[in-house]
């Protein structure tokens, strides 16, 4: 579908300098990808301006571009159309969205927001509503599928002139049916600006990206926005074990309620709760009470945290208009996620999980999930923080593990442009400030493989060895350079090595 410049102006309401029929066939942000038919759309930044890239998106063949109105001094002699709004980020998604035929409308489309559980979430409501629907779509930290296909994801969410298209792509690919994590930044920036759920699920809310949200309430406030989305008949799911969620006004919005129990009593007063759990190594076994009755799932994932995970998503099909019997069933197929609570056997019977924990809160579900599943034997972990992000974590980080494993060895993370050493010290000054600490031993060792490899080498038969923090990621950022890094192949590589 192309759209003519005139057509963009009126759309928005905005005047246009220039050609009034130039076609536009898509809208960037990038002026390193503008092309012919392309609407490069200049954003004012939190690190850069947009409007510096304008003429490097001419040159590249853009057909007109979109700037605001505060900067129109320096673009009045542009060679090509001029479209002059304000808030051009938001009017870019929004130009998106009109040029690809409004493609939410026509998908069910779940969004899932929190602190943690986002991913596993997610993944296993595409799993759930594939096969209930048939083909799902997939956007999250992890991937973005579009029905046929997949690609890494760069960003958790995507901004919509990226959103959009991919949207239009899911429904060309028959589609029916989207489950997307929507991050705190792009409910902040308006990423996904007019996107239309059917249903907003909310997981749970801890400390995290506090470098860019500054403090807890603003944090909350930006997860809070997923509701300017949600559609007049769309329902809210929410985790009512979560204090933070649960004493939210939703507005007219119809809530479905849900309680896992999990660190806490399990709260019988939520539309959906779990009445008993099984866990066993390899599966986990709940039994939950909906409209009085009992159902019973027994699920390939495991781990106390994966039941708050797993109630999420059947409180997701429930409040869809599913039946318990045919969302247990979905459910009970659903594979497990790369990089969350990720198991490999060793060898000599010790279990390595590979998790994506990298709060506090998240780190110490992993941990004590992990301790559920400990027969006997030691619980390892081996961990870090990256760089150039909230600072104040760290010896939270800390703390939060020498509450609860055995033995802890810190390394690096994404170090980024920080010192390793720095950002290491920094953890296990919180390992040893930590109140009723459980471990027996804490070393540091900055190189991550090293780490890894030290602890699968001494664990016995019966521990546990948790290494968290970059669960799927493929890749470590250094301060001048990103390395090939998969904590899975660095396991497999050694099992294949000691084989």
């Amino acid at each position: 579908m192309a759209i003519t410049t005139s057509e963009i102006a009126e759309y928005l309401g905005c005047s246009l300098i220039g050609e009034n029929n130039v076609q536009i066939s898509d809208v960037t942000l990038d002026s390193r990808v503008a092309s012919s038919g392309s609407l490069f759309a200049a954003v004012i930044g939190t690190d850069m301006d947009g409007h510096q890239y304008v003429q490097n998106a001419i040159d590249a063949g853009c057909s007109a571009v979109m700037i605001d109105s505060e900067r129109l001094a320096d673009f009045n002699e542009c060679s090509i159309p001029v479209i002059v709004t304000t808030d051009t980020r938001l009017k870019a998604v929004m130009v998106s969205r009109y040029l690809n035929g409004n493609p939410d409308e026509k998908l069910f489309i779940t969004g899932v927001t929190g602190t943690n559980g986002k991913t596993t979430s997610s993944y296993l409501i595409h799993d759930m509503l594939t096969a209930i629907y048939g083909k799902c779509g997939l956007i999250g930290t992890i991937q973005y599928h579009n029905g046929v296909e997949s690609i890494p994801a760069p960003l958790t969410t995507p901004d919509g002139t990226v959103l959009y298209p991919l949207l239009r792509e899911m429904l060309d690919n028959e589609c029916t049916a989207l489950s997307m994590e929507i991050s705190s930044h792009a409910l902040d920036q308006q990423r996904v600006a007019g996107l239309n759920l059917d249903i907003a699920l909310f997981t749970n809310l801890s400390r995290d990206h506090l470098d860019y949200h500054q403090d807890i309430d603003s944090y909350l406030a930006a997860k809070m926005r997923i509701l300017d989305l949600l559609s007049d008949d769309g329902v809210a799911v929410v985790n009512i074990d979560d204090s933070a969620f649960k004493n939210q006004d939703y507005g007219n919005h119809q809530v479905f309620t849900w309680s896992s129990g999990w660190r806490k009593e399990v709260d019988k007063s939520a539309d959906l709760f779990v009445s008993k759990v099984d866990l066993h190594r390899d599966s986990t076994t709940l039994v939950f009470c909906y409209n009085g009755s009992e159902c019973t799932l027994k699920s390939k994932l495991t781990g106390w945290f994966n039941v708050e995970n797993l109630t999420a998503a059947i409180a997701v099909a429930l409040a869809s208009g599913f039946s318990p019997k045919q969302s247990l069933e979905a459910l009970a197929e659903a594979s497990q996620v790369p990089g969350r609570m990720e198991s490999i056997l060793l060898p000599n019977g010790a279990v390595a999980i590979i998790d994506y924990a990298h709060t506090p809160d998240a780190l110490e579900a992993v941990l004590l999930s992990c301790r559920d599943l400990l027969q006997s034997g030691k619980l390892v972990a081996v961990f870090g923080c990256g760089g150039d992000r909230d600072k104040g974590k760290r010896p939270l980080m800390g703390a939060a593990v020498a509450q609860n494993a055995d033995i802890l060895i810190v390394t690096s993370d994404n170090p980024r442009s920080e010192d390793p050493e720095t950002i290491c010290a920094e953890i296990v000054e919180g390992c040893i400030n930590a109140e009723k600490k459980m471990y027996i031993s804490c070393e540091q060792i900055v190189d991550r493989k090293s780490a890894i490899e030290k602890a699968i080498t001494e664990a016995g038969p019966e521990d546990i060895i948790v290494i968290a923090g970059k669960g799927h990621e493929t890749y470590q950022i250094l301060a001048d350079k990103t390395i090939d890094f998969d904590d899975r192949e660095i396991v497999r590589n050694w099992i294949r090595s000691s084989s």
